[in-house]
């Protein structure tokens, strides 16, 4: 059977539908405004982007002046922006007159009182001439309402004018007759914050929601198949779409546009060719908006993609409306509420803002801004990278042969082969640290790392002591299965970290601590590793495992022993991500705090022996201190965040920057980085306290003095990525 090209025009894409569209869909909304206007309650409709609220509009305010009530329409991005408060109300007023046919008495009582304030005048002209000339209902519709957020005075007094509207029926009953209904793409607390004065907490919220596969029965027409087909390609739309308003009709108009569609195969086509290729991820309006809601919405990018993670991953997030991060994500419109809980809206928003969007978008930290800043240098060393680990290599092989015939000799050479050793490890490091912005790199550190290994391999062939090789050897294979995850290999991940496991069974039979304490790490390597790829079952027992070594060997640790005790931080840090990763966040803060309390065992032995490693250490108890930060953010334990960025984020990174500033030995990329770690915390804890009204005025302070770090690091360092982070400060600001 052949199909007909799609009726022209009955889909209507990005913009508001027309009283008679025959593509409109009616939902619950639409009965729940009417009633609610009937009743004279003041409504509101908030909500994300392309749901309908415009159409809505226009459909209610057609039915209510078939019942004889009054209605004025108002688009606030029509009045502009670069107003004053007098020609913003002004405007309000004249539009309001003009359309239930008294723009010349309204213009005249304006002039009249202009004694009175912008507000008293608008209130006065809606009651002593529009509700005085007329004994039928006036509802006022005010479309964009999120506009008022960009005028260049407060517009407090406009919404609890509306408010005081409502309150005041009582005592003037011909207000019992004036109805407000605001749409917008804003929250109410977006909009004013004083709870005293605001109307939304008197008003009807409407909710707009997806279709439901009933209620879009109205567009089958505009696919024009068969009665046995339609159904069944409507059905595959909303599979993808899930109801979503725009996108639905999007896909509805592409596919009635191809004949070639009959089965949900065919409509599987059409929707990887208009919303999931690359392509069309850069141009569709609407993903457009949600990535750009999502990451330009003056929070904090971390936190944000930290929260929709879990999200995406499955995991019980409650929604909560006062919560911000919620909100942004709502507003976005990539997920939904259901069941009191926040999924994410449809599959499409599901493979467009997946995993990798997640990675591609977060923040770098501080290993991966230095890794940047060092990028050009990276490049040159690979031009000679194979080069040097084949000379060592030989170099290693000539010791080995050599402490067979001098002794003296051997060492030397041991010594210079070791050295070459760390260069060649420097080198693969760096690499590795490139490739994550650079995937194309990845080839290439693998390469190095195997070269690397056949180094190690060489120079410990004949030690009896192999903890170093063993060392280098394990972490070597976790880099390694790291770099498969990113590149989406699962297989050659899985691989190297039963390599691992492997290697791990083999040192856990050591009688030596230092192997016994690699074994463990290696064990919490491979657990971080299944945790990622979602192989919970083996996660958890190699977790069990690592944890279970480390606190046996932890009390037998000597004060003096810094490899090892290095070693077992390192250990709890990787149960912590793995921990993370299955979202058992207590137990990943319990292993954090057990890496905190091991790395200041290290951190004093460090300050009395006058150590350089003491600025490595301080970043990464730094680093973890923030990830304990992050979760109990995320989990809306707010108090616990706050003490933690404030009692001891803020006091780390401060130090660090002290370090860095008074030791000459710190090139300035490195004083940079522990600049950019102290604004990354002071954003941080301005976000967590931004989330509570009571907390709002510690928050400005934050986010002033944040401002204050990103400037002082941009006039020593400029680059884009940081001035743009700046402008996202001045925003939550």
């Amino acid at each position: 059977m052949t199909s007909k090209p799609a009726l022209s025009n009955f889909y209507v894409l990005g913009g508001t539908l027309t009283r008679d569209a025959p593509s409109y869909v009616q939902r619950k909304a639409d009965m729940d405004l009417q009633w609610a206007i009937g009743h004279g309650y003041f409504c509101y409709v908030l909500t994300s982007r392309q749901m309908g609220k415009s159409s809505l509009m226009v459909r209610t305010a057609v039915r209510l002046r078939q019942l004889n009530a009054r209605v004025a329409v108002i688009d606030l991005t029509a009045l502009g922006q670069n107003l004053t408060a007098e020609q913003w109300y002004l405007g309000l007023v004249g539009r309001i007159g003009s359309q239930v046919g008294l723009e010349d008495e309204v213009e005249d009582y304006w002039d009249a009182h202009a004694a009175l304030g912008p507000l008293q005048r608008w209130m006065g002209a809606l009651r002593e001439v529009v509700l005085a000339r007329t004994d039928v209902p006036l509802v006022i519709f005010i479309d964009e309402i999120d506009a008022t957020r960009s005028l260049p005075f407060s517009t407090d007094e406009f919404f609890a004018g509306i408010r005081e509207t409502y309150n005041g029926r009582s005592e003037t009953p011909q207000l019992e007759r004036l109805t407000f209904c605001l749409l917008g793409v804003a929250t109410p607390s977006d909009l004013i914050q004083d709870t005293r004065t605001t109307p939304f907490n008197i008003g009807q919220r409407i909710d707009l929601t997806d279709f439901t596969e009933a209620e879009a029965r109205v567009l089958l027409p505009g696919l024009n198949r068969s009665q046995d087909v339609a159904p069944k390609l409507l059905q595959r739309i909303l599979y993808w779409t899930g109801g979503h308003p725009y996108l639905t009709q999007r896909l509805c108009q592409a596919v009635g546009q191809d004949a070639s569609v009959l089965d949900p195969a065919g409509v599987d086509r059409v929707c990887d060719d208009i919303f999931l290729s690359t392509k069309a991820q850069e141009r569709d309006d609407n993903l457009l908006f949600v990535r750009d809601r999502m990451l330009r919405s003056g929070v904090d990018p971390l936190s944000l993609l930290t929260v929709y993670s879990a999200i995406l991953r499955g995991k019980q997030v409650k929604d909560d409306p006062a919560h911000p991060l919620h909100s942004v994500l709502r507003l976005a419109g990539v997920v939904r509420i259901e069941n009191g809980y926040l999924r994410v809206r449809n599959r499409i928003y599901e493979r467009v803002f997946n995993k990798d969007f997640i990675v591609a978008n977060e923040p770098l930290d501080e290993v991966k801004r230095q890794r940047a800043a060092e990028r050009r240098g990276v490049l040159k060393v690979l031009t000679w990278a194979s080069l040097a680990v084949s000379v060592f290599a030989v170099l290693a092989f000539v010791a080995w042969q050599q402490k067979r015939q001098a002794q003296a000799l051997s060492t030397e050479l041991e010594k210079f082969a070791r050295s070459g050793l760390a260069t060649t490890s420097e080198i693969a490091d760096e690499i590795y640290a490139a490739s994550k912005q650079q995937p194309e790199l990845v080839s290439t550190y693998l390469k190095t790392l195997e070269m690397t290994n056949r180094f190690e391999e060489t120079l410990f062939r004949d030690t009896s002591k192999k903890t170093l090789a063993a060392n280098l050897e394990t972490y070597n294979i976790y880099l390694a299965a790291d770099s498969f995850v990113r590149a989406g290999d699962r297989e050659k991940a899985l691989d190297y970290a039963r390599r691992g496991l492997a290697r791990a069974a083999e040192l856990e039979k050591d009688s030596d601590l230092q192997r016994r304490a690699v074994a463990a790490r290696t064990y919490a390597a491979a657990a971080e590793i299944q945790s990622r790829l979602g192989d919970r079952t083996q996660a958890e027992a190699n977790s069990r495992t690592a944890e279970r070594m480390a606190r046996e060997l932890s009390p037998r640790v000597k004060g003096n022993d810094d490899f090892t005790l290095g070693t077992l931080a390192l250990t709890f840090n990787m149960l912590g991500m793995a921990a993370e990763n299955l979202e058992q966040f207590d137990r990943a803060v319990a292993s954090y705090e057990q890496d905190i309390n091991i790395h200041q065992k290290v951190q004093a032995l460090y300050v009395e022996k006058n150590d350089q490693r003491i600025v490595k250490v301080g970043h990464d108890a730094l680093d973890v201190r923030n990830r304990m930060g992050r979760i109990e953010f995320a989990r809306g334990h707010y108090d616990l965040a706050r003490q933690i960025y404030e009692d001891k984020s803020l006091r780390i990174a401060s130090n660090l920057v002290a370090l860095n500033e008074n030791n000459p030995s710190r090139t300035q990329a490195q004083r940079s980085a522990a600049l950019h770690d102290l604004w990354d915390v002071q954003v941080a804890l301005a976000n967590v306290l931004a989330a509570r009204k009571n907390t709002r005025p510690d928050a400005m302070k934050y986010y002033q003095e944040a401002l204050a770090t990103g400037n002082k690091l941009l006039a020593r360092s400029p680059n884009p990525a940081d001035e743009q982070e700046l402008e996202r400060n001045v925003a939550a600001l």
